[in-house]
């Protein structure tokens, strides 16, 4: 990528460690991710606090980690092979549509209806299949929004929001079970 092809970069002065910032797109990619990942460890957490919930069985909870990274394991490859395809951006609306679907789909269902504990099985297959073409895909639109100079601070910021959000994640939900009731 040469640069002329980059993006237009911004007139703010960011310190070095944020230089990523000045990116435009990456200003609304960073906290977008943020969210993204965030919502992936709540339903992790809700999942499997649900399936607790209803089993009192630690072997069905561990089910509930094991149908998210399954499709990691079984798909990770070749969500390579579809992030090096120049359709990124749709392949990330795809897989955060497909979050989005799996998170509404169980939130009504478990308002509407009881359902069988193993309906978090099929869900949390959903949500590791996003995670599993989300995440190269994400890092191949790091490259083309800062080209090879600006990529390795893009990917750093990328790595501190996703431990944010393995932070924040897992408390979130625990806010959702102690004030709904999960």
């Amino acid at each position: 990528m040469t640069k002329s092809t980059l993006p237009a970069q911004s007139t703010r002065n960011y310190p070095s460690i944020f230089r990523a910032f000045e990116t435009p797109a990456y200003r609304a990619v960073w906290p977008a991710g943020v969210c993204f990942y965030s919502t992936r460890w709540m339903h992790l957490y809700l999942l499997g606090w649900w399936v607790l919930g209803l089993t009192d069985s630690a072997f069905k909870v561990a089910l509930v980690g094991f149908c998210i990274t399954l499709p990691l394991f079984i798909l990770g490859p070749f969500g390579g092979l579809l992030a090096d395809s120049k359709r990124r951006k749709l392949i990330l609306k795809l897989t955060q549509i497909l979050s989005l679907a799996a998170a509404v789909t169980m939130a009504v269902c478990l308002n509407i209806i009881e359902l069988p504990y193993w309906y978090a099985y099929p869900v949390a297959s959903a949500v590791g299949t996003a995670w599993a073409l989300d995440r190269p895909t994400r890092q191949s639109i790091m490259l083309d929004l800062h080209g090879r100079v600006g990529v390795v601070n893009a990917l750093a910021l990328e790595s501190a929001a996703q431990n944010t959000a393995r932070m924040a994640g897992p408390a979130f939900a625990g806010l959702l079970i102690l004030f709904a009731g999960v």
